[in-house]
């Protein structure tokens, strides 16, 4: 696939430029994708890519004009970047990394010539690739003229849920704890899809794909700060995206956009028992078989309250599992595979008091599951109502309709906002 070359004008509209402003003035960029990108298409006869979180590869070529629009020979950096998507690789290329985390890819250009293969993944809707003239790279480019060129776009498939999150490619210390879209403000892949609304708390709700098997990256958390509005329950889902972040370790969106198709409804997925194998290995949860579960219900068949489960002394170590239950309400379970999970139901089956049943047998336990990476990798179970815990109306006092916001919090905190609040800025300052 061989695209368009497209050219910015750096500082400014006018090509003549001020006297005295730094060349080159913008860049002419064309870009041509490998033969096997090419033809990794979605929707045949459409031209779109299908999406993917594996690399594909684009040979980039840019020539550097001054203001006059004449080759201007520019030996300087030029820095690459995909957007949307995250690169891979670029060859020849010198890597840096900010102090926010991000990793830059630098080319240097030779007598205003510059070409480079560029590996990226995770792109969806109209990708490009820009080149941008940023002089030294000390400080990741600071004082270049910053012309800029861009090639034309690539078109990409909207990725499924799943997609969105499954980190099997990604090459990272922990990453169930990632997503291959972290940062991005994405559209998913409803359309085509059987989306449905799985549950609904105070402050979002969970969807699911029905085309992908629960265990299979299919469910996801919508952060909608207040109670959601305009879905229930069935809703079969014609718009959902927003920004993607790993709150504390788990996947969700947040600033979401999302609507109900009317009249539609579908069959939210059941209960996904989990064996001892995918719970457990190595004598802690198994994480990484886990994760393809996050956000979706799953049941636990068995387990214990530990006989330790009680009141500890003023002072005692504030990573007892007791000491944690006072401040975030979640409780323990031991499993026969050897590792422990948590359950929150304080204000879903608020009768139930786990530390009168220490040392006793519960299950089975069904709930939302989630993920919280603090003092440890911690799987929670997010029990619905008192059901869920196999206890009838009687035996329980009336509960709200919904399970409880999803993660841990100090007891008698507000919910933090700063990791939402830095997606919104991170979003603000897309190149596209």
């Amino acid at each position: 696939m061989n695209l368009i070359a497209l050219f910015l004008v750096g500082c400014g509209g006018d090509t003549s430029g001020p006297p005295g402003a730094p060349e080159p003035t913008f860049l002419q960029v064309s870009g041509t994708l490998d033969g096997a990108a090419s033809e990794d298409t979605g929707d045949e006869g459409t031209g779109v890519l299908a999406y993917s979180n594996e690399g594909r590869t684009i040979h980039v070529t840019g020539a550097t004009f001054d203001r006059n629009a004449e080759p201007y020979e520019y030996d300087g950096w030029v820095e690459v970047t995909v957007r949307p998507g995250t690169i891979k690789t670029v060859t020849g290329a010198t890597q840096t990394t900010d102090a926010w985390g991000e990793d830059h890819w630098f080319v240097q250009a030779e007598d205003g010539q510059v070409s480079a293969q560029v590996t990226f993944s995770s792109s969806f809707g109209d990708t490009r690739v820009w080149l941008a003239a940023v002089g030294d790279i000390e400080g990741n480019g600071s004082d270049g003229s910053f012309a800029t060129g861009v090639t034309e776009s690539v078109p990409v498939q909207l990725p499924t849920i799943a997609q969105m999150q499954d980190v099997s490619e990604l090459e990272i210390d922990y990453p169930f704890t990632s997503s291959p879209m972290i940062g991005e403000f994405v559209t998913l892949r409803t359309e085509d899809r059987d989306v449905v609304v799985t549950s609904l708390t105070t402050k979002g709700f969970w969807a699911s794909d029905l085309g992908d098997a629960p265990g299979n990256y299919s469910g996801l958390f919508v952060y909608t700060f207040n109670k959601p509005e305009g879905v229930a329950v069935g809703d079969r889902l014609g718009l959902l995206g927003g920004g993607v972040q790993e709150y504390v370790g788990a996947t969700q969106i947040s600033f979401p956009l999302y609507e109900a198709m009317e009249g539609q409804t579908l069959e939210p997925p059941p209960a996904s028992v989990l064996d001892d194998e995918t719970l457990c290995a190595d004598d802690g949860p198994n994480n990484e078989a886990l994760e393809a579960f996050e956000s979706s219900l799953v049941t636990v068949e068995v387990g214990t309250i530990p006989d330790d489960f009680k009141e500890t002394p003023p002072g005692t170590d504030s990573d007892l599992d007791y000491a944690q239950f006072l401040e975030y309400g979640q409780w323990p379970i031991e499993l026969p595979g050897g590792c422990r999970v948590y359950v929150v139901s304080n204000t879903t089956a608020p009768g139930f008091d786990p530390v009168a049943h220490a040392g006793e047998s519960i299950g089975p336990i069904t709930g939302m599951l989630s993920y919280v990476r603090a003092g440890g990798h911690k799987w929670m179970l997010l029990v619905r109502n008192a059901e869920d815990l196999g206890l009838t109306p009687d035996e329980d006092t009336e509960a709200p309709a919904g399970p409880p916001w999803p993660l841990p919090l100090h007891r008698g905190q507000p919910e933090p906002q700063c990791e939402h609040e830095h997606i919104g800025a991170h979003t603000a300052l897309r190149k596209d």
